[in-house]
């Protein structure tokens, strides 16, 4: 029991050292802009500074799906480990990048480390975390995103403006750690998840399930049909049905999945709004005269975010775990409820920037209320896909949220910010500064949209057997779900409902 337990935790520490990375760039701002300016001239510093800490996707991107193929041939961890080499080497390439643009490739392998990572360990903790407190474990996984930003903020900044090596110093620094936590993975002795090479067959159950969705939305309610005794007959036992691997069909399966879907594109308009807020932050508070430098801005706007997107992302797993026993949609409540009271405390902090106590405390109720979907979100996605593509189906969604959120936001925000708020003598407009927050925070109604329509299409198939007869014979489906048994906690797993596999 207790190998799980520390698996688990060793694998959120490596998550919170890939976000602090994430928050070097963003935290140490002045000295980029500097080296920008040097090298590129003054025009769109902004935009060169926000496609820093976008670039990544382009590894990101290729290495997701090439992992989410790659678990059912080859072992996972050893696939975990091989990436984190990878990304420990990009962050040596920085430390010594001779120039922007080299700078920039060194930014974008960093990516594929953390492919490999992000599309197997969530799946892992998804298994073996106790099944009474799944989400509480996933949510922590996922608070080493704020934490670890919020700390990669503050590191950058003081070490960055403390070394004579200036920008270059948080990178040199880093690496011994990293190189050491990429090595140990390879010692990780644990199963891998489900559906992936080396994880052991669990017994199938056929079930008929009324309301299914015939474009690939969850089912909510299964009932197993009767299965032979295998001590009166050991040929009746059942046995997991072959799956098929191919990354084509895998595809087909997860981008027909509606629910997926939804909470992805949701998910990346979340990530959209957090991410381009995060990267200019400091800026903010500086521009805004609210603090004087980038040290202090990086810090407190780092504390500030540490605590609330902390205590936010537990808060949102325990109430996930003891409000929904693990069903999807009680997933899908608790994420639609958050987001949209977050998203509404969100819009007004383009109104608060009179003073920086209420700046920073419309932030913290904000960030707070966003955060408890953090956990909830991803933890979604995975129960409404079939462990055999829980790896792709997290590469997909990675991908998603990536191309689609945090991966443009900087950059985009950084030219509205060009455009709107530009820099002179005397320093950037309030009101362009006020109108690029409104124009960041409002993006977050998407993300309402799009969960409350995950929501809505959820609650029809899981109650789905309420439905006239009529209704229930409109929308025949069969779905595999997994024996209920005993989980490598202790806990007794409970069946997960499974998609239609129609392709």
């Amino acid at each position: 029991m207790a190998n799980y337990r520390l698996a688990i935790i060793f694998f959120i520490c490596i998550n919170f050292c890939i976000y602090v990375d994430r928050g070097i760039v963003p935290g140490a701002f002045q000295q980029f802009d500097a080296m920008i300016e040097r090298e590129l001239g003054p025009d769109n510093v902004d935009t060169y500074f926000g496609a820093l800490t976008s670039v990544f996707i382009i590894g990101y991107a290729v290495a997701s799906f090439v992992v989410g193929q790659l678990v059912h041939l080859a072992p996972p961890f050893r696939i975990v480990g091989s990436g984190l080499l990878l990304w420990t080497a990009s962050i040596v390439l920085a430390a010594c990048a001779p120039s922007y643009w080299v700078l920039l490739v060194a930014r974008g392998l960093s990516g594929v480390g953390e492919a490999s990572f992000q599309c197997i360990i969530a799946p892992f903790i998804d298994d073996f975390a106790p099944q009474d407190s799944k989400a509480l474990w996933i949510g922590a996984f996922y608070a080493a995103i704020p934490v670890g930003s919020a700390l990669g903020y503050i590191y950058g900044a003081d070490v960055a403006s403390a070394s004579p090596l200036s920008w270059r110093a948080p990178f040199v620094a880093e690496a011994p750690v990293l190189l050491l936590l990429a090595v140990a993975v390879f010692f990780v002795n644990v199963p891998p998840p489900k559906g992936m090479q080396g994880a052991k067959l669990v017994p199938q159950a056929t079930a008929q399930v009324s309301g299914g969705d015939v474009d690939g939305a969850p089912h909510a309610d299964a009932t197993p049909a009767p299965s032979a005794d295998p001590s009166a007959d050991p040929s009746a036992a059942p046995s997991a049905p072959a799956k098929d691997v191919s990354l084509a069909v895998g595809l087909c399966r997860v981008l027909r999945n509606r629910v997926f879907m939804l909470v992805a594109l949701g998910y990346a308009a979340y990530n959209y709004s957090l991410a381009g807020f995060g990267a200019f932050a400091p800026k903010f508070l500086v521009a805004l005269r609210l603090l004087k430098d980038e040290s202090e801005a990086s810090t407190i706007f780092g504390a500030v975010l540490c605590v609330s997107g902390f205590v936010g992302t537990l808060l949102g797993g325990y109430a996930t775990d003891k409000a929904i026993a693990g069903e999807l949609v009680g997933i899908l409540i608790v994420s639609a409820v958050s987001m949209t009271t977050g998203a509404a405390l969100a819009v007004s902090i383009a109104f608060a920037t009179g003073s920086l106590a209420a700046y920073l405390g419309v932030t913290a109720a904000a960030c707070l209320l966003l955060f408890t979907s953090n956990g909830s979100a991803p933890l979604a996605m995975m129960t409404a896909v079939s462990p055999e593509d829980r790896a792709l189906a997290m590469g997909v969604g990675q991908v998603i949220q990536h191309a689609l959120g945090d991966v443009p936001a900087p950059t985009i925000i950084g030219l509205i910010l060009d455009s709107v708020a530009p820099k002179t003598a005397h320093g950037r407009s309030r009101e362009g500064l006020e109108l690029t927050i409104l124009a960041i925070m409002g993006w977050l109604g998407w993300a309402v949209l799009f969960w409350l329509a995950s929501l809505a299409v959820g609650w029809r198939f899981h109650f789905g057997r309420d439905a006239p007869q009529g209704e229930e014979d409109a929308h025949p489906a069969t779905a595999t779900a997994a024996e209920a048994g005993a989980g490598p906690l202790g806990a007794p797993e409970t069946a997960r409902l499974l998609t239609t596999d129609r392709v």
